[in-house]
């Protein structure tokens, strides 16, 4: 009698099937198996497998039909099983070039089913590699890596175009290129040039006061304004119609000089207009009904009006359409 073994060379776990054979007719009708690592089994036919590695003899003792016994033993050699592959782990970025601030959804995924359980996150310090450490069923662990590229916000300064000047800001030129779009925390400068026959008058917006340089650091979307205003000053005259009102351009003066407004009737028929004169500045005023009008604004004289804009408007309160004619620019004073 011997043992037949289907594999003498088997990989830990790996199950092998062990045979008695005999020359003798009718052969064994009863078998009891020890496999060398204190395992036992029975049957003319038994399937073992080995959990560890090493040489063990397998011994079979078989009782034939007559009674009589006989034992074989055959020799196995189990090797160690080699270890499973890697497991398959990626990370899936929702957003791989994410803004400051904004929120990146990461994913562990896998191509193995089933697929990790467990994970466990980090990244390395200023280089933006995000590193994930999975755990799957088996208890084996994965460990994957994905680059983000984190950039600032960007934001838009708008210009409000001027009239009389232009305002100059990262390198363009209003009017004709009014905004600028930079990355979050940059300062942008502007500054404020006037054209001929006008003056600065003052910043609004996101800036503010009347020198004409002014830096804005963006933190957000920001606007400004310019104003300008004419140094020469100007006439304006021609009819009114009851109720309607007229007013002059921006008078700009720095307080070299006084603000000066006149104003008459033209048309001989002595009606009382409206006449009123505004620093726009502080928001003083001078307002009078007469044919003819004269005021002035004089540096020293009150607070706030200079330097700035200076602005005259008439209206017609009677019931018929009355010619005039208006002075607003610089004083005798």
């Amino acid at each position: 009698m011997q043992v037949s073994v289907n594999n003498g060379s088997p990989l830990v776990g790996t199950d092998v099937t062990l045979r008695t054979v005999s020359s003798d007719t009718p052969g064994p009708v009863v078998a009891q198996w020890s496999f060398g690592d204190g395992q036992t089994g029975t049957g003319t036919t038994t399937t073992h497998h080995w959990d560890s590695a090493g040489s063990f003899t397998v011994t079979v003792q078989a009782t034939f039909p007559d009674g009589l016994v006989a034992v074989a033993t055959a020799q196995v050699t189990v090797g160690d099983a080699p270890p499973p592959p890697p497991h398959n782990l990626q990370v899936s970025v929702n957003n791989g070039s994410p803004l400051v601030g904004t929120d990146v959804t990461l994913q562990a995924v896998s191509s193995d089913t089933p697929g990790p359980t467990d994970a466990q996150w980090s990244d390395s310090a200023g280089s933006f590699t995000v590193t994930v450490q999975a755990t799957f069923p088996d208890g084996r662990g994965a460990m994957a890596t994905a680059q983000v590229t984190v950039g600032k916000p960007k934001f838009t300064l708008t210009i409000s175009p001027p009239s009389g000047g232009t305002v100059s800001a990262g390198g363009t030129v209003c009017p004709s290129s009014c905004s600028v779009t930079v990355d979050s925390g940059t300062p942008v400068n502007l500054t404020a040039t006037a054209d001929a026959g006008f003056a600065f008058a003052g910043w609004g917006g996101a800036c503010g006061g009347t020198t004409p340089s002014c830096t804005v650091v963006m933190n957000g979307n920001r606007a400004v304004s310019a104003t300008f205003g004419n140094t020469q000053g100007g006439d304006n005259s021609g009819t009114l119609a009851p109720g309607a009102t007229a007013c002059s351009a921006p008078f700009f003066s720095d307080g070299s000089k006084s603000a000066h407004m006149s104003g008459n009737v033209t048309d001989g028929s002595g009606q009382n207009l409206t006449w009123t004169f505004t620093a726009q500045a502080s928001g003083n005023s001078f307002s009078h009904s007469s044919s003819n009008f004269t005021s002035d604004f004089v540096p020293g004289l009150g607070s706030g009006n200079f330097p700035g804009t200076f602005v005259g408007c008439v209206r017609n309160d009677t019931g018929g359409p009355v010619a005039y004619t208006m002075f607003v620019g610089p004083g005798p004073f």
